[in-house]
């Protein structure tokens, strides 16, 4: 499972991290609903990971998911505690 999953959540985080809106995603602390689902759908046919079990794709969306929303919640916990000791 390690040999085909980790794959592909690594290419999920790269393109989470390089979509147009992560700028707005940082700003307001979390991702929207269903992004990660909807850029796993093309890797879904992709040579290097196609023919995986599905569970494999849910699996790979839900720890991306979780990966980027705890993160995004945490920057933005950090930005609002410098801005309250900039004021």
């Amino acid at each position: 499972m390690a040999e085909s999953n980790t794959p592909l959540i690594n290419e999920l985080l790269q393109q989470v991290g390089q979509h147009a809106d992560f700028e707005q995603w940082l700003q307001k602390g979390k991702l929207s609903a269903c992004v990660v689902s909807q850029l796993c759908q093309p890797l879904k046919i992709d040579s290097r990971f196609a023919l995986q079990p599905s569970r494999f794709y849910t699996s790979a969306i839900h720890v991306v998911d979780y990966i980027y929303k705890s993160w995004l919640a945490l920057q933005k916990r950090l930005k609002q505690q410098l801005e309250g000791k900039m004021r």
